[in-house]
């Protein structure tokens, strides 16, 4: 009896054709099917028995009479494909096998490990989950912790991707630039996101992503219709080392071990999950540089930590050590503490003073509190602060700002400034004078405060929508810019029945009115309803001291890495005020019913544009509504609460990022 092994991309295609290796003397009927029809998938497609690339169901209707019938055993590697639900599901068969669909098979956060959704589901009624758990054997290219299919089924494909012969001994680099498909709705924000890195990195070469639709300018495209990992054996026919850069590709996994090949990832929050499963599994991605403006004067400043404490333990035999990672980062001493990275780069002393050390122990700059009120200072300052010595001269932490300006950034540098508040006219005269992409960043109510220092000159970006508008009619350059983006939540619960479980997020000051939800859960629980609200975030001990009664159905969380917004069926907030209110957002990404004080800016403006929200101006009302909530009879609808917060998703967010690039 013959089996049958269907691929749907090019990876799927070399695993499968490996596969039939294995079983010598068997008959196989092999399937290759895709939507995409391009050189690269022809070229992995040729050696398959039947190809096709559907375009409707009426297609995928078809192949499935046409290949249906009676097998030993069925391969197949995409677990959700409606084509071999269905195949699966008409055919009678001895055996089902599995083999890898690249890196989603050891996501935990991918489209096989996430709750299963309708779309995974096949005409004929056969799931995702079917698929997975009644796979026998599963061929893998991956040694993880985690795989979708239980260990013990697990077939490890060793060597996979060895090269057939050595590369050519003559010094030669070439960089490559790996394609990603950012977003199946807008080609401009993946055109903008390669096009910036491949300048960035003065890439040699980009091989485009196989779902790619458009084309990036600039580069030069790597002509090849073979998948990075064959198309490696080419580019050793010409050069020795061969530099990979990628956003989330699996190929950083493939290859991660091979000789002469250098693979680094591209760190961007866009992709935040998905890299940081990939550096957990030993994939190396640029650093996140951040740069401190004092410590960038030392040439060891900004170093990884890299001194065990065995390494200075006598030098400094009663100095109080704090160790991170196993590496000293600092010692204190009875007279100065010292800080260490590759080596000593700064000491503070008892009075504060500072000083920073290069590698040679030279000194590379001083560092003195001023307070101009009470002593005399060596040049100008407006308050009290720090002034550097560096060089023979007297710098303030502005001019020290624009000279790190000056040696890391140009023209094509987008520079964003937090503190719109704090007055800096050099800062101003430089950016102006050199036409740098230029804007501060306001997070408050600035027309609350009458010193809000705004200026006509600077461009601003505003954490609110109302307030964007408000301040372009008053003549300001003004452009709203969400401070994050909103979590893509794919179980997002859009559909609730008798709400129980709430959730607070954030800090509990006075502004914020905590007292109204205990106030509110009081009487609440009072009356028997059945209902609970968690509380994240703030002063645990001191909540504790204030409302030492506090009704049995709050639960005092405090501080977590992680708010399981998942676990609650509703959002209260009860603040004064909100110009953007970064926790109801998260809140509604995942489904939540959000109860929110009826206040400016942020909560009126949300409630105007979604339905799904309800507002309240005092506890008796917050009490209110949680109680007709779990009373009614009716399901709780959330699609409006989905579609609204869409607009702060990543991808819209990096549309707006993208844009300040064209200002």
């Amino acid at each position: 009896m013959k089996h049958l092994i269907i691929a749907t991309t090019p990876l799927q295609a070399k695993i499968a054709q490996h596969i039939k290796g294995l079983y010598p003397n068997q008959d196989f009927v092999s399937l290759y099917v895709s939507p995409v029809k391009n050189a690269r998938q022809e070229h992995y497609a040729k050696d398959f028995d039947h190809v096709h690339y559907p375009q409707t169901t009426e297609d995928l209707a078809q192949i499935c009479q046409e290949l249906a019938g009676d097998y030993d055993t069925i391969f197949y590697a995409s677990f959700d494909n409606s084509l071999i639900l269905d195949l699966v599901a008409s055919s009678n068969y001895q055996h089902l096998m599995s083999f890898d669909d690249g890196y989603a098979d050891i996501y935990p956060l991918g489209m096989y490990a996430l709750p299963l959704q309708p779309s995974q589901v096949g005409p004929l009624g056969l799931t995702r989950d079917d698929l997975i758990e009644r796979t026998e054997k599963h061929y893998t290219l991956y040694r993880s912790d985690y795989h979708v299919v239980a260990r013990e089924k697990l077939v490890y494909l060793e060597h996979f991707f060895d090269l057939p012969q050595a590369p050519v001994l003559n010094g030669k680099t070439v960089k490559v630039l790996l394609g990603q498909k950012f977003s199946e709705e807008d080609d401009q924000i993946s055109i903008r996101f390669i096009s910036t890195y491949a300048k960035a990195l003065a890439i040699d070469l980009y091989l485009p992503h196989p779902k790619e639709t458009f084309t990036i300018p600039n580069v030069t495209y790597l002509e090849t219709e073979l998948i990075f990992e064959d198309v490696l054996a080419q580019l050793f026919q010409e050069y020795e080392f061969v530099q990979v850069y990628h956003f989330t590709s699996s190929v950083s996994l493939h290859l991660q071990d091979l000789p002469h090949v250098t693979i680094t990832g591209i760190s961007l929050p866009y992709y935040e999950d998905r890299q940081k499963e990939l550096r957990r599994l030993g994939c190396q991605f640029e650093r996140d540089e951040l740069v401190s403006v004092s410590h960038y004067q030392s040439d060891i400043g900004h170093d990884e930590l890299s001194i065990r404490p065995s390494d200075i333990i006598d030098r400094y035999p009663n100095g109080k050590m704090t160790v991170i990672n196993g590496f000293v980062a600092s010692i204190e001493l009875e007279e100065e503490t010292l800080y260490f990275t590759s080596g000593l780069y700064l000491k503070k002393n008892k009075k504060e003073e500072l000083e920073w050390l290069n590698r040679d122990g030279s000194t590379a700059m001083r560092a003195r509190y001023y307070k101009p009120r009470e002593e005399p200072s060596p040049i100008y300052m407006m308050e009290d602060n720090y002034l550097y010595y560096k060089d023979g001269e007297w710098l303030t932490y502005e001019d020290l700002l624009i000279q790190v300006l000056i040696s890391l950034t140009d023209k094509k540098d987008i520079l964003i400034r937090d503190q719109h508040n704090v007055v800096t006219p050099k800062l101003w005269r430089f950016v102006e004078n050199t036409n740098r992409l230029y804007w501060e960043y306001i997070h408050d109510n600035v027309l609350l405060n009458p010193a809000h220092n705004l200026r006509r000159k600077t461009r601003y970006l505003v954490a609110s929508e109302v307030l964007t508008s408000i301040l372009q009619d008053l003549g300001y350059h003004a452009q709203f810019m969400p401070p994050i983006f909103a979590p893509q939540v794919s179980s997002a619960v859009l559909q609730r029945r008798k709400p129980s479980s709430y959730c607070y997020v954030g800090n509990m000051s006075k502004v914020k009115r905590v007292e109204w939800i205990i106030e509110a859960f009081r009487k609440l629980e009072q009356e028997g309803l059945p209902v609970e609200v968690f509380l994240y975030g703030g002063d645990i001990e001191k909540l504790k001291k204030e409302y030492p009664t506090l009704p049995s159905t709050i639960h005092v969380v405090g501080y977590v890495d992680e708010v399981p917004y998942w676990e609650h069926d509703g959002y209260i907030s009860t603040s004064q005020k909100e110009l953007f209110a970064n926790a109801c957002v998260e809140a509604m990404s995942f489904g939540l019913i959000p109860l929110l004080s009826n206040v400016e800016i942020a909560h009126q403006y949300y409630a105007s544009k979604n339905s799904d929200i309800c507002l309240y101006d005092t506890p008796e009302e917050l009490a209110h509504l949680i109680k007709c909530l779990y009373e009614t009879d009716k399901e709780i609808e959330l699609e409006n609460t989905s579609k609204f917060v869409n607009r702060y998703s990543k991808e819209q967010v990096s549309k707006r990022y993208l844009s300040l690039m064209n200002a």
